[in-house]
């Protein structure tokens, strides 16, 4: 689909201009995304129009759904036609998606950069999220000919919020695991296990996660009782896990634990 016109280009240019105070425009990109599958409508801002265009003119927006999932994910996990777009843009070292969810309206904040992000840029990228959400919304709002069709056929009832135990179901995952010894971790746990060893604190794992603290503390718990320590404090639990040989190189790419699967 060609979405080649004159006011989204100057959306992103005004975009990349408001936040280059802010962002490093040749290391890194950045999109948001907001998805409505009630009305049906699609809308974007980016500081590289050029992307969006390659995006759309590839029909990605047909396959969205594998974005929507509340949390984060890595491009390196969609399926083909996403890792081939992607290899066609300059900042094609990384990238990862940022999804929440607000009912029958998702928003994604997406970062592609030319290398591997630490979890503390990334943070720092994640903070400013409210004022990117913001800026956006302005934006659309003083232009709604930037809404585009949602051409993907979803149904609100597929990507309902998460409850409670919609959340506690997802700590225990076990078709994507990866094993340490004779301890293996789901996906998530996984996650977790690389932002203690960042020094992140609950609050930050929980973003991370796309979750509450609450349900992050129970699968800490988890994660503490596959170790045989039930009761340590965080910092005991980092020394657990460096004595099992779960340490930061061998968790250095979150994306790369689909080598694992």
């Amino acid at each position: 689909m060609n979405i080649r016109y004159h006011a989204l280009e100057t959306a992103c240019s005004n975009f990349k201009k408001h936040f280059e105070d802010y962002f490093d425009w040749n290391d890194i990109d950045l999109n948001f995304t907001s998805i409505d599958i009630e009305y049906k409508e699609v809308k974007i801002i980016s500081n590289n129009y050029e992307w969006l265009l390659t995006y759309w003119e590839d029909d990605l927006d047909l396959l969205i759904s594998e974005r929507l999932e509340v949390g984060f994910q890595y491009w390196d996990g969609y399926t083909e036609s996403y890792r081939n777009t992607f290899a066609k843009t300059e900042k094609n070292g990384f990238k990862i998606d940022y999804c929440n969810n607000y009912g029958n309206v998702y928003k994604i904040l997406s970062i592609s950069s030319k290398r591997v992000l630490s979890v503390d840029e990334l943070m720092d990228i994640y903070f400013h999220r409210a004022d990117i959400s913001d800026y956006a919304h302005q934006t659309w709002q003083k232009n709604q000919s930037l809404a585009l069709p949602l051409r993907a056929n979803i149904e609100a009832r597929q990507f309902s919020l998460l409850d409670d135990d919609q959340q506690r179901a997802g700590l225990i995952d076990t078709q994507k695991f990866i094993r340490f010894g004779n301890i293996s971790f789901n996906y998530r746990e996984a996650v977790t296990l690389r932002l203690l060893l960042s020094n992140c604190r609950i609050s930050e794992i929980s973003v991370m996660q796309g979750c509450t603290d609450a349900i992050e503390l129970k699968r800490i718990q988890r994660i503490k009782e596959k170790l045989g320590c039930s009761d340590a404090s965080l910092e005991e639990l980092r020394k657990t896990m460096t004595e099992h040989g779960i340490i930061l190189v061998g968790l250095e790419r979150l994306a790369s634990f689909y080598k694992y699967y």
